[in-house]
């Protein structure tokens, strides 16, 4: 009876565990290396949200690789230290053999070192998960708020390291020998460790290898969920209504009037040029900036609006022109005039949006004034504010912006006004445009731009724009950071954003690229998308460094931030070769022209974009994974029991 009651005791009072527990609480080893690990993850954490998130495209693959990298670093150094000690050491200076004569069953003697194994394992990772976490999300950059919340769930791919590594390590300990333990931990730290390089190089030598394949089919799936919204509110849905319209903005101005209201003749209107309202006053006292004919106006000057969210303006600000060629010695003269739009324009569904768009955010006008310093801050923390300082083939660089879509710039708080008051079509219309939003044009300048880097810099706000010029006789070269052209706008930065993006959204859908791929190489003939997507399918099954860099990137499920976020893995701005998923074009037809109105002209340009199919299963190779390192470890016990313990 006695021998029963010390037995229930031992059973409740997990004896090993708490020894193993309390020799690695006390241990000054496992504390230096735990410490040195953690300070290490918590000072990169504290980089990545605070610091290099100010980056013009801030990489995630930084921010989310070099933690797990330290932290496989220190699952390797403990899993070897903890087997060797409490496994193999405990076999053989007969610490278990006497374990066994006081009446500890050989299975306790297994599963309470494992439990003391994962009780350490689990609350590191769990801390080193929060961690990440925590610094992201309370950073100040919506950067880091959306790495903290799109990328947390990759960081569990540790979770599978360290599994397989106790499993592994538990095969191993058979063989009694602790420096095979150690090269293997080693071998594994610096195989996960060499994962970024080794996929850059396996992607590389990939002679099926596409440049930039992420971006491309991101146009897919974004046009592809614009449709499937239009179908599913049926032919008359505000899309399909949207798309209808835009053409008809073409030629939409009735006339054009001066500052008492009076209409301006055609005669005097068709041989000037004309400088659009953000032109700075500098470049006007030389007279530079004009960008458009009389001709334009009724299509180029109203397509640049609608592309830049700016429509809200053709009425409420002005068009200027010069009224005498001026010369070196005197200053250049101009007169205002004002569009006025055509009544059937007025009426159009689109129009009508944005009018109605207008009055539920309510903006305040005076945030543009000279007292509020021409709303600098909010303008700072937009996607519209460039420097003048330096250009690639005349493009103006994006500011690395410091608080991009927070603080004044106000785009969540008019996007959640736009939703509250918007029907469910809309809202479903309006959660892609977040998603593009928050995927792309919160990492990047400017995504799908005409010269695939960056667009003309047409009505965005210059720090340090270079001014060239005579002004009575006199040469001038200055620097200008001037943005009292906004002064009087009734679009706010947040609605701006909102009708920016979804005119982008119109275009991505009304015309896309045939879905023919050809490799860089250039050498061999065009693929079709599902001859990609078999190539890379077969590629990702093979290459160990893809499978643990697509565990590691891609398990949430929106299928828009995995390919805006699927990067070249060893840049933070390459697209990857490799992307989750591949779309196809169906009945595909080539426009004769593909700029400005005639983009929209007939429609969309295809049948059906369909998704062809996954390049990685990354659901399946978790539970493929997670089956076969359960398998290990109860062949590990199998082995314990059998041969280990006599």
């Amino acid at each position: 009876m006695q021998k029963q009651v010390n037995n229930f005791e031992t059973t409740i009072n997990f004896p090993i565990f708490k020894r193993i527990v309390k020799s690695f609480l006390t241990s000054k080893t496992w504390i230096i290396m735990t410490t040195l690990c953690f300070v290490a993850i918590l000072m990169i954490n504290i980089g990545s949200a605070f610091v290099f998130v100010k980056a013009a495209n801030p990489s995630k693959t930084a921010a989310v690789f070099l933690p797990i990298a330290i932290m496989v670093f220190y699952l390797a150094y403990f899993e070897i230290h903890y087997i060797s000690s409490s496994f193999a050491k405990e076999m053989r200076n007969g610490v278990m053999n006497l374990e066994i004569r006081s009446g500890i069953s050989k299975s306790r003697l297994f599963y309470e070192r494992l439990l003391a194994n994962k009780a350490f394992s689990l609350i590191a990772i769990v801390i080193f998960i929060l961690l990440f976490f925590l610094i992201h999300i309370i950073s100040p950059y919506e950067s880091s708020k959306l790495i903290a919340i799109k990328s947390t769930a990759g960081l569990f791919f540790v979770l599978l390291f360290d599994m397989f590594l106790t499993s592994v390590l538990l095969l191993i300990v058979t063989l009694k020998s602790s420096v095979l333990m150690g090269v293997f931990g080693t071998v594994l730290f610096s195989f996960v460790a060499i994962s970024p390089i080794m996929g850059s190089v396996a992607t590389l030598i990939n002679g099926k290898n596409i440049s930039n394949l992420a971006d491309r089919s991101l146009k897919y799936n974004l046009a592809s969920r614009v449709n499937k919204t239009a179908a599913k509110y049926g032919e008359d849905s505000v899309i399909e209504e949207m798309i209808k319209d835009i053409p008809q903005f073409e030629n939409g101005i009735e006339k054009f009037v001066d500052k008492e209201n009076n209409e301006v003749s055609k005669e005097k209107l068709e041989k000037a040029s004309f400088y659009s309202f953000d032109v700075v006053e500098a470049n006007l006292k030389i007279g530079k900036g004009d960008r458009y004919s009389y001709n334009d106006l009724q299509n180029k000057y109203i397509y640049d609006l609608l592309s830049e969210g700016l429509f809200t303006e053709i009425e409420n600000k002005p068009l200027k022109y010069i009224t005498e060629d001026g010369n070196a010695t005197m200053n250049y003269q101009y007169i205002e005039i004002k569009p006025v739009l055509k009544p059937e324009v007025k009426g159009l569904k689109t129009y009508k949006l944005m009018e109605e768009l207008t009055k539920i955010i309510n903006f305040d006008q005076t945030y543009f004034n000279e007292e509020n310093d021409f709303g600098a801050e909010g303008i700072h923390n937009s996607m519209f504010v460039f420097s003048g300082s330096s250009s690639f083939y005349g493009q103006a660089y994006n500011l690395n912006r410091k608080n991009i879509f927070k603080g004044q710039f106000n785009y969540n708080k008019d996007y959640q006004k736009a939703w509250k008051a918007s029907s469910s079509e809309v809202r479903d219309f309006l959660k892609i445009l977040d998603d593009f939003a928050k995927s792309k044009y919160l990492t990047e300048n400017n995504p799908f731009s005409r010269y695939n880097w960056y667009d003309d810099p047409n009505f965005s706000f210059i720090v340090d724009q270079s001014i060239n010029g005579t002004i009575g006789g006199t040469w001038i070269q200055q620097k200008v950071t001037d943005f009292s052209w906004a002064e009087g706008m009734r679009t706010s930065l947040g609605q701006r954003t909102i009708q920016k993006i979804a005119f982008k959204l119109l275009e991505l859908t009304v015309d896309v690229d045939e879905a023919l791929y050809q490799a860089d190489t250039r050498n061999d003939a065009e693929l079709t998308a599902k001859e990609v997507q078999k190539n890379l399918a077969f590629m990702n099954a093979i290459n160990p460094f893809e499978i643990m860099w697509k565990q590691m990137f891609n398990v949430q499920a929106n299928q828009t931030f995995n390919l805006a976020w699927s990067r070249f893995s060893l840049s933070s701005s390459a697209a990857s070769s490799s992307p989750l998923y591949i779309y196809d074009v169906k009945g595909y037809k080539e426009k004769d022209y593909s700029e400005g109105f005639r983009k929209f002209a007939g429609g969309r340009n295809y049948e059906e974009i369909v998704l062809v199919g996954k390049t990685f299963n990354v659901t399946l190779s978790y539970f493929a994974m997670l089956i076969v390192y359960i398998l290990l470890g109860a062949l590990g016990f199998w082995i314990f029991r059998r041969r280990i313990i006599r």
